[in-house]
């Protein structure tokens, strides 16, 4: 598969068409969401591997233009954290 073919929309990034290898990377997200739950649960190490973890947070960053898109802020405004908005 040619990861940079277009494919279906991602329906979190936009809803344009979106390269292949950003779908794959919302399954690698959805995988290792569920997979820290489940290890969570049953006091199983987290799957933190550095080059696991930097894509998977790499595919929640692309996420955020989107999802705050409706969100009205002044220029400077930051995110901390995940959750929280400073104006």
């Amino acid at each position: 598969m040619d990861p940079d073919a277009q494919g279906a929309p991602v329906s979190w990034a936009g809803l344009e068409p979106a390269p292949a290898w950003l779908d794959a990377a919302r399954e690698l997200s959805e995988y290792w969401t569920h997979q820290q739950r489940l290890r969570d649960a049953t006091g199983r190490p987290g799957l933190a591997g550095p080059e696991l973890l930097a894509a998977v947070l790499d595919t929640f960053l692309r996420a955020l233009p989107f999802t705050l898109r409706d969100t009205e802020a002044e220029a400077g405004t930051q995110l901390l954290g995940m959750v929280s908005i400073v104006r």
